[in-house]
């Protein structure tokens, strides 16, 4: 819950969609709106928060898209495990990859 509301609270405009294994987030609620990020929930014991960053934001947390979790547009991906600390930057990432989203 705790990425999902820094995903949410980059903008009032920003929307979130669940599906069967993952959350969508986009730029606004238009059915059309560019994602911004994505967090897949595939198993009770990890989950993967994708990002559209740019390519120059490093992070030692952040790694490339694990199989089967690619989406349009995200190029930064945290994989979270039980027991994981949340980075500090997640907020900072969420900014960043809303504008991205808006940008491109």
């Amino acid at each position: 819950m705790q990425v999902s509301n820094q995903l949410l609270a980059v903008s009032p405009a920003a929307s979130a969609e669940l599906t069967t294994i993952y959350v969508k987030y986009t730029t606004t609620q238009a059915p059309t709106a560019p994602a911004y990020a994505v967090v897949w929930l595939k198993t009770s014991k990890q989950f993967v928060v994708g990002l559209a960053l740019p390519e120059d934001v490093q992070h030692p947390a952040l790694c490339a898209a694990p199989a089967g979790m690619m989406y349009k547009g995200l190029t930064k991906y945290l994989v979270v495990k039980p027991g994981d600390t949340i980075p500090e930057d997640v907020v900072l990432w969420a900014r960043l990859a809303y504008e991205t989203a808006l940008t491109d």
